[in-house]
């Protein structure tokens, strides 16, 4: 639950309980941070996203895009109100160099949809641990080597994505060309490249990872034309 909700009572009443809500959400739509960085160009995909859920995408430039449907009816808060909450907020953040953006904040027939960008996976923890959870917030995004080196456990149990066959550790170190997101968030994510492996528990639907909230998510992809084939076939 936000934070802001325990002044207002609205806005996140429970991810689970509310109507569905499927939004369409286009990955190369959404613009940078920034002006020094260019968003990578990425062929659109389509991912559902009901009430109650929320879409993280991280793209290889560093951007993270969080996308949150959530049931919003409270006749002593309105939009404006909740907008100048958020912008607030942004405007804390963005105090010492711009980190984080309201991309868009819409509510429709009882439902609010937001869009934030965050200019990197640390600005979005921050961010949400400070504001959403005010609890430790993880995500991290780099190559396997960095991961180790920040003390993430490598010989955990993986999976090859979508499946329930298991891949060795030793195999995941190998891979150079592999690159993981790592997260204690519950939420659909997605990345610039096909998601390849895993961990436990994470599942899959239409090509982003679902992950578990008080579990450690790991998952990895890379830039693998091959994987794009056997996707295809």
């Amino acid at each position: 639950m936000r934070k802001r909700d325990q002044a207002h009572g609205a806005f996140r009443t429970g991810r689970l309980r509310i109507l569905a809500f499927v939004l369409v959400f286009c990955m190369a739509g959404f613009c940078g941070c920034g002006d020094e960085k260019e968003n990578k160009e990425t062929e659109p995909e389509t991912v559902a996203v009901h009430a109650g859920e929320h879409l993280l995408h991280l793209a290889e430039n560093g951007t993270v895009t969080d996308q949150i449907v959530e049931e919003f009816k409270d006749e002593k808060y309105d939009q404006e109100q909740f907008r100048a909450d958020v912008e607030a907020e942004l405007k804390e953040v963005n105090a010492k160099g711009n980190v984080a953006s309201l991309q868009s904040l819409e509510l429709k027939d009882g439902l609010m949809t937001v869009v934030l960008q965050f200019w990197s996976p640390e600005a979005y923890a921050a961010y949400n641990q400070k504001y959403v959870t005010g609890e430790e917030v993880i995500l991290f995004q780099g190559n396997i080597e960095g991961a180790a080196n920040q003390g993430y456990d490598m010989d955990a149990a993986f999976v090859k994505a979508g499946t329930n066959e298991t891949v060795s550790p030793d195999t995941i170190k190998a891979d150079a060309e592999l690159k993981v997101i790592i997260t204690n968030q519950a939420c659909k994510l997605t990345a610039d490249y096909p998601i390849v492996y895993v961990s436990e528990g994470v599942t899959m639907d239409t090509g982003a990872a679902v992950t578990k909230a008080d579990s450690v998510n790991y998952i990895f992809y890379k830039n693998d034309t091959s994987v794009k084939e056997d996707e295809e076939s």
